[in-house]
């Protein structure tokens, strides 16, 4: 069971979305055909500012123990930082359908389902379209609104970490989306 990402002298982090698209540039006209597909993944760089001993005993076994890209954590938007309840419902398509409508609950919010993180585009109550579609059909799930996450692994097989004389060190860490 992968664990959670250490929160522990996160300086700056960087999520980003890479969306599944193809096009095609027509080599006569000049015209381009773009069409976007389901499969867009999160994408996240971690920096830990300098690091304490004690955090580097945290990160660095942490990291070293995934080893490289075949371990698997947990990750949540950092900048999330909501006290929702979870709640129940069901997931098709772009549509999030929840059994009752939670308070404080808005456009631009995270959710996520089975790990699946996603983000509400538009709705209220208890109908929302979130920002790409869900990999599956999901019916009387719990929809995690309190600490949405989602699987991710390194990007790189190597895990570079800084030292600096005296005993000062950080590091960077990159990270997508694991589909499963």
């Amino acid at each position: 069971m992968p664990d959670n990402y250490p929160n522990t002298c996160v300086a700056k982090i960087t999520w980003s979305r890479i969306s599944n698209t193809q096009a095609f540039t027509s080599p006569f006209t000049s015209s381009t055909q773009t069409v976007g597909m389901s499969g867009a993944l999160w994408k996240a760089q971690i920096n830990h500012g300098i690091l304490t001993d004690v955090d580097f005993n945290v990160i660095h076994p942490f990291i070293v123990g995934l080893r490289g890209r075949a371990g698997r954590f947990y990750l949540t938007p950092y900048q999330y930082q909501k006290n929702l309840t979870n709640t129940t419902g069901s997931a098709t398509g772009t549509t999030l359908t929840l059994n009752s409508s939670v308070a404080g609950l808005g456009v631009g919010d995270y959710i996520s389902v089975n790990y699946e993180l996603k983000m509400l585009i538009a709705g209220s109550g208890t109908s929302w379209t979130v920002d790409t579609p869900f990999r599956q059909i999901y019916s009387g799930v719990t929809i995690e609104l309190n600490k949405p996450s989602c699987l991710m692994m390194l990007i790189n097989d190597d895990f570079p970490m800084t030292f600096e004389p005296p005993l000062l060190s950080s590091a960077t860490v990159e990270c997508i989306e694991a589909i499963v």
